[in-house]
């Protein structure tokens, strides 16, 4: 039955989001400093590029796939660029919870700069490659609708995972103030920074083993 590959999916998205990162920790403070949604927003950024990686897996786009696989280090480079960046804006900032709406283009700039994140990991559509096998994901008969349903449950799984988080972090919203915001923003800063310098060092492993 088909739905078995889309529980399979849902399960495979949901753990491959889970594991505390970068965008985990932006997700929580986005959450906790501006609310339920704009956490939720950064989220969805991220689980739209995981359906396009596994698409990318299931269609057997290798044009693209090789493109992300050879320009890996350049990816790097400006992942951990942007992550140094941004852990070091949220260290800095301001510690409020945010008391005005800040519209559309705040949810937009959330789900954008997660998508962009994810997007320049490009070692994600190799574990969509690895995990069809072992998922037991097959094309029978040259059809693809198998691995369609797989990637629509991943995507699924990892909507379900960050409207998860986000829930959790928004009802602890309440209990915190502008001081333990502050000590958040603070931890949550320096530990985004330290993921965008370790792909520094991985770059500059790669790079060194090329000599």
């Amino acid at each position: 039955m088909l739905i078995k590959f889309f529980i399979k999916g849902v399960l495979f998205g949901f753990s491959m989001a889970a594991p505390v990162g970068p965008i985990s920790l932006l997700c929580i403070n986005r959450t906790l400093l501006n609310g339920w949604i704009y956490g939720v927003a950064s989220g969805l950024g991220a689980a739209f590029v995981d359906l396009f990686y596994a698409l990318v897996a299931v269609l057997g786009l290798t044009v693209v796939s090789d493109f992300l696989i050879s320009y890996q280090n350049f990816f790097r480079f400006l992942g951990g660029m942007f992550l140094f960046y941004l852990g070091v804006r949220i260290f800095l900032s301001k510690s409020k919870k945010l008391s005005v709406t800040l519209g559309v283009n705040s949810l937009w700039n959330n789900f954008i700069t997660t998508l962009f994140l994810t997007l320049i990991n490009p070692m994600t559509v190799l574990c969509y490659v690895a995990v069809f096998s072992s998922f037991g994901v097959n094309f029978a008969l040259g059809s693809y609708t198998e691995g369609l349903i797989f990637a629509f449950g991943a995507f699924t799984g990892a909507v379900l995972f960050y409207l998860i988080i986000c829930s959790i972090v928004a009802f602890s919203r309440d209990f915190l103030n502008d001081y333990g915001l502050m000590i958040v923003n603070k931890i949550s800063g320096i530990l985004i920074s330290l993921f965008g310098s370790w792909l520094f060092f991985e770059l500059a492993k790669n790079l060194l083993s090329l000599v």
